[in-house]
């Protein structure tokens, strides 16, 4: 598509402040790097300059041990802690929804419902509530 953005996504840049940036930087990639980086920035919808500033802050910001400041981007540890809440999660509200499926599927059958349908209820509400807490931690991070 030349000369046109059809069928291309919209990038976002990076947000101004309120002087101009003068400082600039010069990184260079290897090919198999800009092709990382390039795939990266498109997975945000950032432009690849946008996608390196931020994530070149994100970093900078960070003090070893701490939390990273609210807006500055989290640090991995914590992305890989709530990447493994998150998939906990997700594999209890799988064990419940089977269960569920189970107990629907033998109610049809039989027009009676099992006898375990109310442990299964309950480990559906306490499976949502796991994944509510999860995403209530990732607020709170992010506030």
């Amino acid at each position: 598509m030349a000369g046109g953005t059809k069928g291309r996504t919209a990038r976002r840049y990076r947000a101004r402040g309120p002087t101009a940036r003068e400082g600039r930087i010069t990184p260079r990639f290897s090919d198999e790097e800009l092709t990382a980086v390039r795939a990266a920035a498109e997975a945000a919808q950032m432009t690849v300059a946008g996608f390196c500033a931020s994530a070149t802050l994100a970093v900078a910001r960070r003090q070893p041990g701490q939390a990273a400041p609210a807006g500055s981007g989290a640090g991995m540890e914590e992305l890989a802690e709530l990447q493994r809440e998150l998939f906990a999660a997700r594999t209890a509200v799988n064990r419940a929804g089977v269960n569920v499926n189970q107990a629907a599927a033998q109610l049809n059958s039989t027009g009676q419902p099992p006898v375990w349908l109310e442990h299964a209820v309950n480990r559906v509400t306490r499976a949502v509530m796991e994944v509510d807490a999860v995403v209530a931690l990732i607020h709170r991070r992010l506030a």
